[in-house]
């Protein structure tokens, strides 16, 4: 056992399903060569020259005499370069979900009845026609985030996994802002944790899954729990043990008796894949809590005072199920509240959350000059661009919840477009996006493309 991890070889076709299924094809290390991807699991590295929906994908080999045409229908997609950072200096934090997942960042500017004005750096200032947005976060200027990714693996640690021969072990892949495993691995990092902390990620899973959490920790490879003694000295950690219906957390010590806290039960549905996890730490409270979907689902306290004497994280994955994570963040927090960082889409109604972790239920008018005009319980409000962290509009709002389309087009830092990709070169892309039209994408911020069968 590892950083408490139960090993056990897993059928590795499930890493394939999940990332298929849940996240984009290949994977960014810093200054990577560009990749083509094909549909019977080969790889070429090179160089792409262009596309065109006719001919496909130009490529260009260090064996070829000259540039090729790879017809689009063999391809999987594109690696063109690293997603880089979330944080685009002078672009805003604006970030519009459409009704099939679609993201894009930018300045938001108005809402009007028409829609939405957003000015991004990958296609200039756009209209987006109100009926196909699902979710806006305004975000703003906010000191309170610390980090938000992850953007690259360069500057985590994979830990080293030791275990019996014959066990399937591995490391964390890398995919299009998350880290997918099925099979045993751990990934850390050093993110100067403060003391009262919010951590969110969001965790997908297939199957059975189990998962270790080192919180606080200044240990970036596992721990093996049952030979602590032969491990180089760490400070004590609060280690989160999360699985498809229970969550449980223990204090980890270089010596003497681990302490095994409550296990509570999660209470997810049978059927649910997904979940928005919020770790809150505290030294203050002198304890660990967790939230899932807005939901506060236990607070732990530590009644020998706070244990823990590290800034870092590390996920081991327990070798069981596959597992997606993706959307970190990382915030400091009050010691006094449990906000939820997110609120679930109503069917009916546009939902306002703001930055205390208030729902407001109503209709959304206008937002203009920095100020959301929004009336609930029939009577009208007017909020600061500041204080909103989440609109979600109501279900019937949103007329056409497109399918994926032919291509998608993923974007620097943040941001996906699906439709029908006509051509690229070293200036432009240009996709038409269904409810939206026809968009032109400086190539420089496309950093990957995927054609959908």
């Amino acid at each position: 056992m590892r950083g408490g991890c139960l090993i056990k070889r897993t059928n590795a076709f499930a890493l394939g399903l999940i990332l298929i299924g849940l996240s984009a094809f290949g994977a960014g290390h810093g200054a990577e060569a560009q990749r083509i991807y094909f549909r019977n699991g080969d790889t070429l590295s090179g160089q792409m020259h262009g596309f065109d929906s006719r001919q496909g994908v130009q490529w260009q080999h260090a064996s070829f005499t000259k540039p090729a045409w790879f017809g689009r229908s063999n391809l999987s997609g594109v690696f063109l370069r690293s997603l880089g950072s979330t944080n685009d200096v002078g672009w805003g934090r604006s970030v519009i979900r459409f009704a099939n997942g679609d993201e894009l960042m930018g300045r938001l500017h108005s809402i009007t009845t028409n829609g939405f004005e957003l000015e991004t750096e990958a296609a200039g200032k756009l209209l987006i026609p109100r009926n196909q947005v699902a979710t806006v976060w305004p975000r703003g200027t906010n000191d309170s985030v610390l980090y938000e990714g992850p953007n690259s693996d360069a500057v985590w640690t994979h830990g080293d996994i030791n275990t019996t021969a014959g066990v399937n072990v591995g490391k964390w892949t890398f995919n299009n802002g998350a880290f997918v495993s099925a099979i045993p691995a751990s990934v850390a990092r050093n993110l100067n944790l403060p003391n009262e902390v919010r951590f969110d990620f969001r965790v997908q899973w297939q199957g059975f899954y189990r998962l270790a959490i080192g919180l606080h920790t200044d240990s970036l490879e596992p721990i093996s729990l049952g030979a602590r003694h032969l491990e180089p000295d760490f400070a004590p950690f609060y280690s989160l043990w999360l699985d498809n219906s229970v969550t449980e957390l223990r204090v980890i010590p270089k010596e003497g008796d681990i302490r095994n806290m409550a296990r509570v039960p999660l209470n997810f549905p049978p059927a649910k894949t997904n979940a928005l996890i919020s770790v809150f730490g505290s030294a203050k409270r002198k304890s660990v809590s967790i939230m899932a979907d807005g939901r506060l689902i236990h607070e732990w306290v530590d009644t020998n005072g706070w244990s823990a004497g590290g800034k870092g994280i590390r996920f081991v994955h327990q070798g069981q199920g596959a597992v997606r994570l993706s959307e970190f963040r990382v915030s400091t927090w009050d010691a006094k509240t449990f906000p939820p960082l997110t609120v679930i889409t109503h069917p009916k109604v546009d939902l306002l959350l703001d930055h205390a972790g208030k729902v407001a239920a109503g209709h959304l008018d206008v937002m203009t000059n920095g100020v959301f005009r929004f009336q609930s319980n029939g009577q009208w409000q007017e909020r600061k661009y500041d204080d909103v962290r989440q609109l979600n509009f109501a279900n019937d709002a949103v007329l056409n919840k497109h399918s994926t389309n032919e291509s998608r087009v993923y974007l620097q830092g943040r941001g996906r477009l699906s439709g029908t990709l006509s051509r690229m070169n070293q200036t432009n892309a240009l996709i038409s996006v269904p409810g939206v039209g026809d968009l032109s994408l400086n190539s420089d911020r496309v950093v990957r493309l995927r054609f959908v069968p």
